[in-house]
């Protein structure tokens, strides 16, 4: 239809046919479109009035006194998908598989820099060879070395911290240590001041994590530090330590430690040094066995938090086979073991209370041989426990501990100098000590969860369906792990005290040195001429 239009002479304007049938449409299509336009809108506010309501009794970071900055959206995603579950809590096994990358990250970035800080300070030591009587002692290092810590321990403290926001979230829903018992959520503002409370402790919570991370890199990187210096005095032109091993020959034989390590029987002191350094390596080794997934089940294990789709996050790893266990790995148990592998004890903090909260949880649920998955959380404790305080603590802390002890006593007696003047030594003896009794603090915190009466508690609890059997099997092999734990644990407090107690009196001592039998006095004859150890 042709369209045509023309001004007449009166000024009006006459339209054709096909223009008046255009601005009808075009008049009618503007009215529907706004017509759709506001329907539009009442969708939307409905949608998102639904939704707000549904978000409403959703789990929220600050239910438990968590920044919403601390948490994954992704983790969010599922804890409110399993609010309506019973209970209704998130498993850490279902999300920390997101962690555990940055968790292998964090221990190959430390032990693949201690061997090298080691590396450092034998280079930049300084063999004292203008002193005679510091030639005769400990060689030190430049306080810059620590400019290489620095930045190690940062990037550690930010993959520990991006761990964190996989699994605060599910840890808190059963220990609910943030947020005092009995507080309302805060669905209205007088609740504000109890989440500001909880996030207050949040970040307290942070600071102890920084705290305790930042001294386990250190006196790992104390005791590189120390084998680095004698490595150093060995390197040394002449020798410094040749001189300086007549002295300990002398001291080792009336000393426990000695005895105990089997430092007789080897052929210098800088030995032992480097074995022991060297047998924390253990460690890693045994993260990487137990928490990597065996070659045949390799790229078919998730990782990512489990929010649209079922995981898979339990896989049999080498150690279990090894050891015979035939109970598969999670993500949850394998993140702890990276986690004490290299010091985030913001992962593993609490980590008994939540394995014994699930415990206590798994007895009162109706699930099918709920005794066996109690005790499974239960043994799991007990057997890292034992380990983490076997290797960790007895094996590397105290025996490097004693040993550093002894080289200050010598170094102290034979150039007539007091600790003070060996600060570098005496900060990673102190730094040792420190975390030793760490581990033995949380050793006891283990004892005494595991005397709680689990064997009658299952007993009593025990259903039809139950294997009595592999039931009665685990009961004694946890008893068994429980006496290993009480064991090593009085091995380890027994070899600390005895390090402490020396340390002590190696202020009070003439000589510097003290053992069982009192203080430790050298034979004049080594005494009359120093100058002798140079040569």
């Amino acid at each position: 239809m042709s369209m045509h239009c023309e001004l007449l002479e009166d000024g009006k304007l006459r339209l054709s046919v096909g223009q008046v049938a255009q601005y009808m449409r075009m008049h009618v299509s503007s009215q529907v479109e706004c017509q759709s336009q506001r329907f539009r809108k009442n969708l939307e506010q409905i949608a998102e009035e639904g939704l707000h309501a549904k978000m409403k009794d959703d789990p929220k970071p600050e239910d438990y006194g968590i920044p919403d900055w601390a948490c994954a959206r992704s983790v969010l995603q599922l804890a409110a998908q399993a609010k309506n579950n019973t209970p209704p809590f998130v498993s850490l096994r279902h999300t920390a598989g997101q962690a555990l990358p940055s968790a292998f990250m964090n221990m190959l970035v430390l032990w693949i820099f201690y061997p090298c800080y080691l590396l450092l300070v034998v280079g930049v030591s300084d063999c004292g060879r203008e002193d005679e009587e510091t030639a005769l002692g400990i060689p030190s290092y430049p306080w810059w070395c620590w400019c290489a810590v620095m930045p190690v321990l940062a990037v550690s403290l930010c993959l520990q911290l991006s761990c964190l926001r996989y699994i605060t979230l599910p840890k808190q829903q059963v220990l609910n240590e943030f947020k005092k018992k009995g507080d309302a959520l805060p669905s209205d503002r007088r609740n504000k001041a109890l989440v500001n409370l909880g996030t207050r402790n949040y970040y307290f919570y942070l600071l102890r994590t920084v705290v305790l991370s930042s001294l386990h890199v250190v006196d790992v990187s104390t005791d590189s530090a120390f084998v680095g210096t004698i490595i150093s005095a060995y390197s040394c032109s002449g020798g410094k330590l040749f001189g300086m091993e007549r002295y300990w020959r002398e001291t080792i034989r009336h000393s426990v430690a000695a005895r105990v390590l089997l430092t007789s029987w080897l052929p210098d002191f800088l030995s032992p040094c480097v074995i022991l350094w060297a047998f924390g390596f253990v460690v890693p080794i045994y993260a990487l066995v137990e928490a990597l997934p065996v070659w045949s089940e390799w790229g078919k294990v998730d990782y990512e938090v489990a929010v649209s789709k079922p995981a898979k996050t339990d896989y049999q790893t080498y150690g279990k086979k090894i050891l015979g266990d035939t109970v598969p790995q999670n993500h949850g148990a394998a993140l702890m073991i990276v986690a004490e592998a290299s010091g985030m004890h913001g992962i593993v903090h609490g980590d008994e209370d939540y394995a014994f909260n699930k415990a206590e949880l798994e007895l009162k649920s109706e699930n099918k041989d709920k005794e066996l998955k109690a005790l499974e959380h239960v043994h799991s404790q007990a057997k890292r426990s034992v380990l983490r305080t076997l290797i960790s603590g007895t094996c590397i802390n105290c025996s490097q501990l004693n040993l550093q002890i002894i080289m200050l006593g010598l170094s102290c007696a034979i150039t007539n100098k007091t600790p003070w003047d060996y600060l570098q030594i005496v900060l990673s003896i102190c730094v040792g000590a420190a975390m030793t009794l760490l581990r033995i603090y949380e050793a006891l915190r283990i004892i005494r969860g595991l005397c709680n009466g689990w064997d009658e508690r299952c007993q009593a609890s025990i259903s039809e369906s139950t294997d009595k059997t592999k039931l009665k099997d685990k009961l004694r092999q946890l008893r068994n792990w429980r006496r290993a734990l009480v064991v090593t644990t009085s091995i380890c407090a027994f070899w600390w005290m005895y390090a402490v107690m020396r340390l002590i009196f190696g202020f009070t001592c003439s000589s510097s040195l003290w053992n069982l039998s009192g203080c430790v006095h050298l034979s004049n004859q080594f005494r009359q001429n120093r100058s002798d150890a140079t040569l």
